[in-house]
């Protein structure tokens, strides 16, 4: 997913200037690595008999994690992309 995030970048900003697209890339790379560990703690309550609490668990993350997709998004819009491929 990453992948095709950066490529869409690259081919949106081209006239955007290199450090401009490096601030942008460390932004979506620094918020991908945040989410790892979040995957594997959802993962880990699941694997326990609690399942009240993997559930708020997973609501909780799921809902922090729509600031963070907007984060990714804006400067994703102000590079010129538009709102629509910045949001997929």
């Amino acid at each position: 997913m990453l992948i095709i995030v950066v490529w869409k970048l690259f081919l949106a900003i081209s006239k955007q200037s290199k450090k401009e697209y490096k601030r942008m890339l460390l932004l979506i790379a620094a918020i991908t690595v945040h989410n790892i560990p979040e995957g594997l703690a959802v993962g880990v309550a699941f694997s326990g008999k609690n399942f009240d609490s993997a559930r708020n668990l997973a609501i909780a993350i799921g809902l922090q994690n729509f600031p963070e997709g907007l984060a990714v998004s804006l400067p994703l819009v102000a590079s010129g992309m538009s709102k629509g491929k910045a949001f997929w």
